[in-house]
């Protein structure tokens, strides 16, 4: 099975921050300027703007470093199957962000588990899910 790619939501993360070089070491009006610039994006998405992001399946789960994965249940129930995912990490944990239908989803092969997949098993058959992985 193919690894996901985590791609990143651009609208609700902090940017870059640009490399500032000073002129002679010091603080010049236009350093001082960008500097105030960049703080303030950083505070306009920091306060009361922290978000999940967009929820679209692949994507980094907004500011946190998690990942949406949309997932149909196998038709058998109980059945593991496996979820790729982008993080380059054990998963901690996962939770259902939305469903179709009244599912449960549980560990399966939890040993087994490690930076690019990991392996559950649904008390319901054919559920469309989204998960979101961290």
């Amino acid at each position: 099975m193919a690894i996901r790619t985590v791609i990143d939501d651009i609208d609700v993360m902090v940017g870059d921050f640009p490399e500032i070089n000073a002129e002679d070491g010091k603080l010049t009006g236009i350093l001082s300027g960008a500097l105030t610039q960049a703080i303030k994006a950083l505070i306009r998405k920091m306060n009361g703007l922290i978000s999940l992001g967009s929820g679209i399946t692949g994507h980094r789960a907004g500011n946190m470093d998690a990942q949406f994965i949309d997932i149909l249940t196998p038709s058998v129930a109980d059945t593991e199957f496996v979820v790729p995912h982008g993080l380059n990490r054990l998963v901690t944990g996962y939770l259902i962000v939305r469903r179709d239908k009244s599912v449960g989803i549980y560990d399966s092969n939890f040993g087994s588990w490690n930076a690019n997949t990991v392996f559950l098993k649904a008390d319901a058959v054919s559920a469309s899910i989204k998960l979101m992985l961290f």
